[in-house]
């Protein structure tokens, strides 16, 4: 069906999406007639003539009841103050104001576009609307399809979105909407593939920490907390501290390993090896220095696990305030307080 402007419905509806929704499709046209300034209207527009036509229609008005048409009258479509009406004239063109019928219901235009979000849906206008009169009203949009930011993630995406504090995943049927909202991350299968290596670090960490408390009390006196680390290194490998043997275990069978292996699957760069190493307590430590290891080890994994979600391979800086980098070469002819020192730039 066209119009007397030549336009289909579907061109209509989707130039009149372009207007109001913002679609943008430079192959639509704007399908809307001229408004004219009608007095009757306090000087504001009416929508001219749109069709023309003789033929009886069967149409009906709002309340269901049939609309006369008489066959020997040609009707034009207006819009006037009540809306739609069908304008009578004679052979001659003459206005036959008797003739005209009113409460013409008003004839939909509607077309499938797409948002610039992405929401799908239906663009329908009425095919005759007037500037603040009540006929017709605006056009609605009907949608039928989200925007794919709003719909559930794929199953087999899920495992690609990662907390950066967490490494945990959304839940299924979480939209990427609201999973940005919460501060997960989409990341690239290669990343994904080092926060798996990097997750069980979490895991090690706190068991080296419960391993501590027993091991470097951090309450007691002097002799322990300060010089109790010979004592405690004898007895591990006299096998007279079980607690200091387990932890003496736990630290060279795991979690050594552990950091190197990151190193060799890429994970860690040789740097942050380098740091995780030197950082590790050690029985010959102090309480005291063991703790302050123990905290920088825990922040150097938690920004390496923070800088994968993110995409980031810079190298972590240790020391609060200060520009450079700490240095990575020469921990091991430094004293376990000398390291502790240099972390906290002292």
């Amino acid at each position: 069906m066209t119009d007397a402007l030549g336009l289909s419905a579907k061109d209509y509806a989707m130039g009149m999406a372009k207007k109001e929704f913002g679609v943008e499709d430079p192959n639509a046209p704007v399908g809307r007639p001229q408004p004219m300034p009608n007095p009757a209207l306090g000087g504001r527009p009416q929508w001219g003539i749109s069709t023309r036509s003789n033929k009886v229609k069967y149409l009906t008005d709002a309340n269901g009841n049939p609309l006369i048409f008489d066959p020997k009258v040609t009707y034009i479509d207006k819009m006037g103050p009540q809306g739609v009406y069908k304008e009578a004239r004679d052979e001659k063109g003459n206005l036959i104001p008797e003739k005209n019928v009113y409460d013409i219901p008003q004839e939909m235009m509607s077309a499938n576009i797409e948002l610039p979000g992405g929401a799908k849906g239906l663009s329908v206008f009425p095919k005759y609307r007037g500037s603040g009169m009540g006929a017709g009203g605006p056009g609605q949009f009907i949608q039928t399809a989200p925007p794919e930011i709003q719909k559930p993630i794929k199953e087999d995406d899920i495992p690609l979105w990662v907390h950066p504090d967490t490494l945990q995943s959304p839940t299924p049927g979480t939209s990427a909407e609201e999973a940005t909202r919460q501060g997960f991350k989409r990341v690239t299968t290669n990343a994904k593939t080092q926060i798996d290596s990097i997750k069980g670090m979490s895991e090690v960490l706190s068991k080296l920490g419960e391993l501590m408390m027993n091991v470097f009390p951090s309450k007691g006196g002097i002799e322990e907390r300060i010089i109790g680390g010979p004592s405690r290194w004898i007895g591990a490998k006299a096998q007279t501290s079980p607690l200091a043997t387990e932890f003496d275990a736990f630290t060279n069978g795991t979690l050594a390993p552990i950091i190197r292996s990151l190193g060799e699957k890429g994970t860690l760069a040789d740097s942050d090896i380098k740091r995780a190493i030197a950082l590790m307590p050690r029985l010959t430590d102090s309480a005291e220095v063991a703790w302050g290891k123990y905290k920088n080890l825990i922040r150097l994994f938690e920004e390496i696990q923070r800088s994968a979600v993110q995409g980031s391979k810079k190298n972590v800086n240790l020391m609060p305030g200060k520009k450079k980098e700490v240095p990575s070469v020469g921990y091991e002819k430094l004293s376990d307080e000398e390291v502790l020192k240099r972390l906290e730039g002292k």
